[in-house]
């Protein structure tokens, strides 16, 4: 099996791009155990809307860097594998306004965030005797140290909400 992987990634409905590198590697558990332990780092960037107004935009970027376990289930094929990871990172957001609030823009605020994910992992494709491409499904939560209110052209703009999404990957 290879020793990292990197993954290409979409949340939804928060549509967030993602960028993510795992590295297998022991860190708290031995050798000889079932589960598989990853040290990840993660990147997630796009401009999700605000909410259920359709001229509020979040221009987001997250940065964040943690552990992953993963093993495959007892009574499953060993294509199949479940996933879980913390990570600890920098969440900036800035309010972009779009269609009647065209040409209003917030200036960045960032604030140190918790993620945590959860899913399966399916053996796609396989290509020689270790390498693998897999598709990942999963939720994925992310919860700031705290909000932030910007003001843009008379317009008050909560960010740095907490918040949860389809996430779906390959690797």
């Amino acid at each position: 099996e290879t020793k990292s992987d990197f993954q290409l990634g979409l949340h939804m409905p928060h549509m967030l791009l993602q960028m993510a590198g795992r590295w297998h590697r022991p860190v708290f558990l031995g050798t000889s155990s079932q589960w598989r332990e990853s040290i990840t780092a993660d990147l997630r960037g796009g401009q999700p809307q605000i909410g259920q107004d359709v001229n509020r935009y979040a221009e987001t970027m997250q940065l964040t860097v943690g552990l992953e376990y993963s093993r495959p289930g007892t009574a499953t094929p060993d294509w199949l594998r479940f996933y879980g990871g913390a990570a600890l990172g920098w969440r900036t957001e800035r309010f972009i306004g779009r269609g009647t609030l065209a040409g209003l823009k917030s200036e960045a605020v960032g604030r140190a965030v918790l993620q945590a994910d959860l899913g399966v992992e399916i053996d796609a494709v396989r290509t020689g005797n270790s390498s693998r491409h897999k598709l990942r499904l999963g939720l994925s939560a992310w919860a700031p140290t705290g909000s932030a209110t910007v003001l843009s052209g008379g317009e008050s703009v909560k960010l740095l909400e907490p918040g949860l999404s389809v996430s779906v990957g390959w690797t």
